[in-house]
Parts: C-alpha cells; sequence; structure tokens
C-alpha cells in the first residue's frame, strides 16, 4: 500500500509539485531569452544607422565645402608658342572719352553763341518773308515783319552782350564779330522799315528810293561780317567738337 501523508510531513507529492514549479520556472526564463536578445539586436541596429548617418552628413558637409580658387582655375598651359602663331590684338575701346572739364566749358560757352545765331537765322527768314510781301504788293503785310524783325535783332544784340564766354579762348573775338554781323543786318531791317513807310505812302509799285538803296549797303557790311564771323566759328568749331555746326554767310 501506498505510504499516507500525514499533516505536516513532506511527502512524494510536495516533491513533485515542487519540481513542477521548478520545471515552469525554468520554461519561464528559456521562453523570456529571446526578446532579451531582440532588443541587443535593436540597439546594434540603431547604432549602426546613426554611424551610417554621420558618415553621411560629413561627406555632405564636405561637398559642400567651396573649392579653392586655385583648383577651380585651369592649370596654365605650359606649350610655347609654335613660329607660325599669332597673337590676337587687344580689341580697341570704341567709346569716346570724357571731355575735360575744361573743354566741356567751352562747348557750352560755345553753343550760347550758338543759340543766338539761330535766332538770327529765324529773323533772316522773316526778313525776306516780308520782301515777298513787297513784290506781291502786301505792304501792310510787309511792314509787320520788318517792325518784328528789327524787335528780334535788337533782342539778340542785348542777348549777345550778357553771355559769359571766359572759358572760351575765342569767346570775346567771336562776340565782337557777331554783334557786327548782326548789327549790320539791323541797320539793313531799318532801312527797309522806312522803304516799306514810303511804299505805303506811294503805292506799291512807287520803285525804290535811298531807304532801299541804304538797306542793300548795309546787307553788303552785314554779308562781310557774316563772313569773318563764320571763319572764325568753324575753326573754333573743328577744335572744340561737341557737335557744333559750321555756320556761312547765308545761315544768318
Amino acid at each position: 500500500m501506498p505510504e499516507s501523508a500525514t499533516p505536516g510531513s513532506t511527502g512524494p507529492r510536495e516533491t513533485a509539485i515542487g519540481e513542477y514549479v521548478m520545471g515552469a520556472g525554468a520554461a519561464t526564463t528559456s521562453a523570456q531569452a529571446p526578446p532579451r536578445a531582440d532588443a541587443t539586436a535593436r540597439i546594434v541596429v540603431a547604432l549602426g544607422i546613426v554611424a551610417v548617418l554621420v558618415l553621411a552628413g560629413g561627406a555632405y558637409l564636405v561637398w559642400l565645402r567651396p573649392t579653392s580658387s586655385t583648383s577651380a582655375q585651369p592649370p596654365a598651359s605650359s606649350a610655347s608658342p609654335s613660329p607660325g602663331d599669332v597673337s590676337p590684338a587687344p580689341a580697341e575701346s570704341t567709346a569716346e572719352p570724357s571731355p575735360s572739364p575744361d573743354l566741356d566749358s567751352q562747348r557750352q560757352a560755345a553753343r550760347s553763341l550758338d543759340a543766338v545765331v539761330v535766332r538770327s537765322s529765324q529773323s533772316r527768314a522773316k526778313l525776306h518773308q516780308a520782301l515777298g510781301f513787297i513784290d506781291a504788293c502786301r505792304v501792310p503785310s510787309a511792314q509787320g515783319l520788318f517792325n518784328q524783325v528789327v524787335l528780334e535783332r535788337q533782342g539778340e544784340l542785348s542777348t549777345l552782350d550778357t553771355l559769359v564766354l571766359d572759358s572760351l579762348p575765342e569767346g570775346e573775338a567771336l562776340r565782337r564779330q557777331l554783334a557786327e554781323a548782326i548789327g549790320q543786318a539791323l541797320n539793313a531791317d531799318r532801312a527797309y522799315q522806312r522803304w516799306a513807310v514810303y511804299l505805303a505812302g506811294h503805292g506799291c509799285r512807287a520803285g525804290h528810293n535811298g531807304d532801299w538803296t541804304q538797306a542793300q549797303a548795309y546787307d553788303d557790311q552785314a554779308g562781310t561780317a557774316k563772313v569773318a564771323f563764320a571763319t572764325a566759328w568753324n575753326a573754333m568749331a573743328a577744335r572744340v567738337g561737341g557737335g557744333l555746326l559750321p555756320h556761312s554767310r547765308e545761315d544768318f
């Protein structure tokens, strides 16, 4: 018969239970071992990824670093030119050099003179228009233009007297020559003006009188003065440049 266990004694049943419990604990320990290995593997993989990222970042920074100017320049050719080679000539600059302050001031003074010549030219055109009115027997129209031309010539002389020409070496000589030319033209204009008054009282077909003769004489003197001015002006304009145009007797 099997032995009966008495209370408080440790029998085979308790031994079996202890062995069962110990076996279960061992099984539990062996079942938990794989998760620890997996965690270690994950840590190793993570460290490897971090190492790869660090290396990649360093390589990217090296790639972004600007290279030195010496490394970007191509190596100089050490080959010597052959006897038949011809070096290209340096390109010539087509830009016009800026004028010096002195030359620029001379041009400004010359242009102020030229502006008076332009005004005188306009007065001359009106004078010829008035003479055309006389030929057409339109004496009142001619008188109005003669009066206008006289006033314009007087204004031109006043302007000429106020010009500042100190920067232009030929300035004063040109001023005197132009004043002589315009002054003689003004004398002729006034003589034509008086002639128109004569025609208004005697008819448009009354012909020439002493006033007309004086006008012709003044015209000749004005022409001589205009030639002298134009000659001096053209020489100055060629020296100074700056787009100054030449003049002739017929211009003004």
